[in-house]
């Protein structure tokens, strides 16, 4: 295994750890007694408006989905990350990639979202993983592409998140 895949694995290994852990520990026995009732309610409102399918967000009743503070300070600082990148060369795109994965894996270590608002927060953040990692390519023209998309797909932040 070369150092590219390695750096691979362990990012995939950190985000799973992320997500577990938001999910885990702190909410595990609230979650176990809630589980069933969630499934039940769920099944009754499979054509509710609120509930999201897979890879499209939806707000809540109309409402946004609320978000605590850790998160929202993370999604801003990958924001402001991007808006003040000013680089061109591989190495810089490379740096801001890093940069933008530390961020994002701080988001799931501080996670204490629960419930659908939870859900639609890894449907908003998860495309952005395979997008840090077009930002290390060889093609610049990706990368200039990546990083456009990216500022593009945190501008929905707001729009689902308070």
């Amino acid at each position: 295994m070369n150092f590219k895949q390695t750096m691979h694995a362990g990012f995939a290994a950190m985000l799973i750890l992320g997500i577990y852990s938001c999910n885990s520990e702190s909410h595990e026995e609230e979650n176990n007694h809630e589980v069933s009732a969630v499934h039940e309610e769920e099944e009754e409102q499979k054509d509710d408006h609120s509930k999201h399918e897979e890879g499209q967000m939806s707000l809540n009743n109309g409402e946004r989905w609320e978000a605590n503070a850790e998160t929202t300070t993370g999604v801003n600082n990958i924001i402001q990350l991007t808006n003040d990148f000013n680089g061109s060369t591989k190495a810089d795109y490379e740096a801001l990639s890093a940069s933008l994965e530390s961020e994002f894996q701080m988001i799931f270590q501080k996670c204490t979202m629960t419930g659908e608002a939870h859900e639609h927060l890894h449907t908003f953040l998860l495309p952005m993983k395979s997008m840090f990692e077009t930002l290390k390519g060889e093609d610049e023209n990706m990368r200039v592409e990546t990083l456009e998309k990216l500022k593009e797909h945190l501008t929905q932040y707001d729009k689902f998140f308070v």
